[in-house]
């Protein structure tokens, strides 16, 4: 999964209110589907630039402790994939990822979920 980024977004965003949607969220997924282990992806940083132009993009490491918190109580999988991001990756708006980002994400996805 891969959820988040819009909801920090949002000038109007809550961290909490994001927590408790997405704690929701899982526990949705996890009735429905009771015998699927559930990956979290991180929500990416972004440039300053991007800050600059939406505010509320600040909040992203907030949302990601948030995410992994309740990826620990649901027991899910918490994927922080920060550390695959590097200046070149991003497009020229700050907050959307090149090709070789996703290049290393699949990757790292395969690995986590050892495939």
């Amino acid at each position: 999964l891969l959820l988040g980024v819009n909801d920090a977004a949002l000038d109007s965003g809550s961290a909490s209110v994001f927590e408790e949607d997405y704690q929701a969220f899982l526990n949705q997924v996890k009735e429905k589907l009771p015998d699927t282990r559930i990956y979290v992806n991180s929500i990416l940083p972004v440039q300053q630039k991007a800050i600059d132009e939406t505010e509320g993009l600040r909040d992203i490491p907030e949302y990601n402790e948030r995410l992994s918190k309740v990826c620990k109580e649901a027991g899910a999988v918490y994927v922080d994939n920060s550390d695959l991001v590097t200046e070149e990756c991003y497009k020229d708006d700050g907050k959307r990822m090149r090709q070789r980002y996703y290049t290393a994400w699949i990757k790292r996805a395969v690995e986590v979920a050892e495939l």
